[in-house]
This record gives structure tokens, sequence and C-alpha cells, in this order.
């Protein structure tokens, strides 16, 4: 058997286990003993998650597919060097411009 003791440092979490262990009627010793339970149970259980099969539930795309022609796209044609584009985004983002 092990003593072990324990320091909250979180007001809240203080104040919220006031109130559970003055609801229940409940001592501290015995609701941390029965936390610690509670959780111990809880990670020795293996997550029993079902593997799916991709194949069952996978269908082909119901709208037809339009490749989309370079001119179509209307936005940033003005700029012709990217990078010099992207320092100057750079420079008025840390300029809060």
């Amino acid at each position: 058997m092990q003593t072990i003791h324990v320091t909250l440092q979180d007001p809240q979490l203080e104040q919220a286990m006031q109130q559970f262990i003055s609801q229940y009627h409940e001592n501290i010793e015995n609701l941390v003993i029965k936390a610690l339970r509670f959780y111990m149970k809880e990670m020795e259980q293996p997550l029993n998650i079902q593997k799916l099969d991709p194949l069952q539930y996978s269908q082909p795309p119901s709208i037809p597919f339009h490749a989309i022609s370079n001119d179509d796209i209307k936005a940033f044609q003005e700029i012709e060097n990217t990078a010099i584009f992207a320092k100057k985004l750079r420079q008025q983002a840390w300029r809060n411009e």
C-alpha cells in the first residue's frame, strides 16, 4: 500500500471537488480512490473499433468532373512574379498594414 499526497493548484478543480464532496457526503480520500479505480479500469480495456472495408463504403462521384482551364481563373492575373508578391505580403502583414 502506498500513500499519495496530492496538491491541487487549480482553484476551479478544488472548488468543483469541494462541491462534489458536500453534495454526495463523500470524503476526499474515497473520491480520489474511486476516480483512480475508474480510470484504471478504462485504461485496461482495449478500444474495440471495428475496421471498415473502404470498398463497401466508397462510391464513384455523382457529379461529373470538368477540368478548369487557366483562362477561367480571374484571381491574381496581375501577379507576374509570385516571389516578389509573397515578399510584399509578408512585409505588409508584419507592419499590420
